[in-house]
């Protein structure tokens, strides 16, 4: 027999209202032949439905190693995944952080498997009704029907045991077999508040040297608060910083025993003397400044009657005592 080179595969959870009972399903297909290969319901005892359509996405792929294992399925046979779990693809294509603690070994195991294969995971719509079937073609509607078996094998998983699965195929009926069984039970009872997958902000750096996503969602690393706050509060913080630093640079030392401290000199003696005579410099400068740019009535006067002439040569400003002879003035003539 030839190996199967064309695998469809539709995965789906379920939780009861009390979150007390879970169930988790799968339909393998042949997709180049249209038959069906095998389909499964399990029990497990998790109450929080991302974690179980995580699960059933595991379970299918391991159902698919175990048919490559007997040869029935080629090992380079394209297989496309179909779940109604959103998260699952942001997850998984998207390398969007996963939020729950439990979920992680779950994702690295079945990154581990698939990591040879021709593997593809797509998201489609759940409970999609009969008049939307009707405007599809025949080739989609059939993707829609496998996915409504997954989840009519999820919700009868409810009823199966814990950590239990049976599993159909054409060839041996049904069979009652291990299935799902979870390391830690206690961390899969943990609830988080925003399941959300969050998109990778920075990463870090391990003890290996190798750089790794931090996983970890923007509330729990910023301890609940928004993103404007967050934002907002580290702007202050920069600008803060930013003056201090401005500050510091511009000190000048005000004694000799503060030169001293602030920089290392082969020779004191000459050294205070030089910052004595930089910061006498310094006050100079700035008198000489301010002298210069203090406004007086002269220079406004100066200013205001200051006008060019007419010379096309060389245009330049008329003089206090031209404008003056100009205009007739006999007052006092300002200079």
């Amino acid at each position: 027999m030839t190996a199967i080179k064309k695998i469809l595969i539709t995965t789906d959870g379920s939780v009861s209202g009390d979150g007390t009972r879970a169930g988790y399903g799968y339909v393998v297909r042949d997709d180049e032949n249209d038959r069906l290969i095998g389909r499964a319901r399990g029990g497990i005892r998790i109450g929080d439905i991302d974690q179980v359509e995580a699960v059933a996405v595991l379970q299918a792929v391991k159902y698919v190693e175990k048919k490559m294992s007997e040869g029935i399925i080629d090992r380079n046979a394209e297989i496309h995944l179909l779940s109604d779990s959103k998260r699952n693809e942001m997850i998984y294509n998207e390398g969007r952080i996963e939020p729950i603690e439990a979920n992680l070994s779950r994702w690295r195991e079945m990154r581990y498997i698939t990591k040879d294969w021709n593997f593809k995971l797509s998201w489609i719509k759940a409970h999609v009704s009969e008049v939307q079937k009707s405007l599809m073609s025949a080739d989609v509607v059939k993707k829609y029907i496998y996915n409504d078996m997954a989840d009519s094998e999820a919700k009868k998983g409810r009823n199966i045991e814990n950590e239990k699965e049976m599993v159909f195929s054409p060839k041996e009926g049904n069979q009652i077999q291990d299935g799902y069984i979870d390391p830690d039970p206690i961390l899969s009872s943990i609830k988080v508040e925003n399941s959300y997958p969050q998109k990778p902000s920075h990463s870090t750096i391990n003890n290996s040297g190798t750089s790794h996503a931090i996983e970890e969602t923007w509330s729990v690393r910023n301890k609940g608060k928004s993103k404007s706050t967050y934002l907002s509060q580290f702007a202050n913080m920069r600008k803060n910083q930013q003056m201090e630093e401005s500050k510091k640079s511009n000190t000048q030392p005000k004694t000799k025993s503060e030169a001293r401290n602030r920089f290392t000199f082969s020779s004191p003696k000459q050294d205070d003397i030089k910052v004595e005579n930089e910061v006498i410099n310094k006050k100079t400068e700035s008198a000489e400044s301010e002298k210069n740019n203090k406004s007086t009535f002269k220079s406004k006067l100066k200013l205001a009657r200051g006008r060019f002439n007419n010379n096309n040569d060389k245009p330049k400003f008329k003089t206090v005592e031209e404008m003056n002879a100009e205009q007739g003035y006999k007052g006092p003539v300002y200079k």
